[in-house]
């Protein structure tokens, strides 16, 4: 009998120091897919994606993908470079002739679209740089020192550029300096749509859309990524108001960010997509903070609430990679890379494409890689497969 109660205290007491090892430790679980994917919300890209050509950047190479077609029609290599860069990393604008690539390392390309010629036009050190580039009537626009310059595609971008602060008109466009109400933008004088955006992502108003004099003087905080604590900035004749987005405060999303790119404006609300991550339990654990989930958020700025209104089940290796019109557009890796959508309230599913069925080779450890990114209504595709570039698009 005291036997028996002894090797009862022995269990127990393996059990206790057991748990004590996985608390301090942390324990093991079944991780998700971590692919990457095109950070992008809106059906909306900058200057170089509109119209038919969608660009693809991974490492030295700048992919051309005609939509209509639905075929690559060139690739253009660049030099090697230190950091190399994918599309969510880098801005492209392209016309008939050239194209330009800014890097998050601060350097803008200028490749000769007939001569192939690549070419390193300059390189913007750290400050006040915008990270968005547009190009339009032979002219590239760019944003550096607070102030938007200009500079002929042609040109020297060293001795031939020139600020448009203090104008308030050049070549047939409005400009506008940088105030507490808008960015620093420009704003075609006929057609009143967005030339050039100081930031391309969908945090400061755009003006001519129905969304601009809606959500004029609604700012969201941050850089490229916002970190906690998570906020906004409401700016109005009188002053600057700062308000918390209240769904994302506290230690659950302490250790998540989100992308500017990962917003996008209905009306008087913004709905944004955050990754969210979380450290392993145990006091004396190192290890960084892994991914679990993807969450669908809403700020209502009339009434300064916020909610969540969409999230996936933690390490299911489902992701969110858009949102639309109330449809979200999920990827579900394991189930084959099912892409599918479905209605927010839940009513309504569709799937669209099995990656798997379509032939793709599906991320796995140290292989291939697969990016997600929209053009108008097409959802785009790519990545590397078999050592191509491979691209697909899907018309929602």
């Amino acid at each position: 009998m005291m036997r028996t109660k002894a090797h009862k205290k022995i269990y127990i007491l393996s059990a206790m120091l057991l748990l004590s090892l996985c608390l301090l430790c942390g324990c093991e679980k079944e991780e998700p897919y971590e692919y990457n994917y095109y950070r992008g919300m809106l059906k909306e890209m900058n200057s170089a994606d509109q119209g038919d050509e969608y660009y693809v950047i991974y490492r030295d190479q700048i992919g051309v993908y005609s939509v209509s077609e639905q075929k690559v029609l060139d690739i253009y290599e660049m030099e090697e470079e230190e950091h190399p860069d994918i599309s969510w990393r880098a801005s492209i604008a392209a016309d008939e002739d050239y194209i330009f690539k800014l890097g998050c390392d601060g350097k803008l390309w200028r490749i000769d679209r007939q001569t192939r010629e690549c070419v390193l036009w300059t390189q913007f050190f750290n400050g006040n740089n915008s990270e968005s580039i547009a190009l339009k009537d032979g002219y590239l626009l760019y944003g550096t020192n607070g102030e938007i310059y200009a500079c002929p595609v042609d040109g020297d971008c060293e001795t031939d550029s020139f600020s448009l602060a203090r104008l308030s008109e050049f070549n047939g466009w409005k400009v506008y300096a940088n105030n507490r109400q808008c960015a620093p933008a420009v704003v075609d004088g006929e057609s009143n749509e967005t030339i050039y955006n100081w930031d391309n992502g969908a945090d400061k108003a755009k003006r001519g859309t129905t969304a601009v004099a809606e959500m004029r003087g609604t700012w969201l905080a941050g850089g490229t990524v916002v970190f906690p604590d998570f906020s906004y900035l409401k700016s109005t004749e009188s002053d600057d108001e700062w308000h918390d987005i209240d769904c994302l405060q506290g230690k659950k999303y302490e250790e998540s960010y989100l992308f500017k790119n990962d917003l996008t404006v209905e009306g008087q609300k913004v709905i944004g997509r955050m990754e969210v991550y979380e450290k392993p339990p145990g006091i004396f654990v190192k290890a960084l903070p892994s991914f679990t989930h993807d969450i669908l958020f809403e700020i209502d700025t009339e009434t300064d609430t916020s909610r969540i209104i969409y999230e996936t089940k933690r390490n299911s290796g489902t992701r969110i990679i858009g949102y639309s019109d109330g449809w979200i557009y999920l990827v579900q890796m394991r189930e084959g890379g099912m892409i599918s959508r479905e209605t927010l309230d839940g009513e309504n599913r569709e799937e669209l494409l099995s990656l798997q069925d379509a032939g793709w080779d599906l991320p796995v450890e140290g292989g291939y890689e697969i990016y997600f990114g929209w053009q108008g209504n097409h959802l785009i595709i790519w990545g590397i497969q078999d050592g191509e570039m491979r691209v697909q698009s899907l018309e929602m």
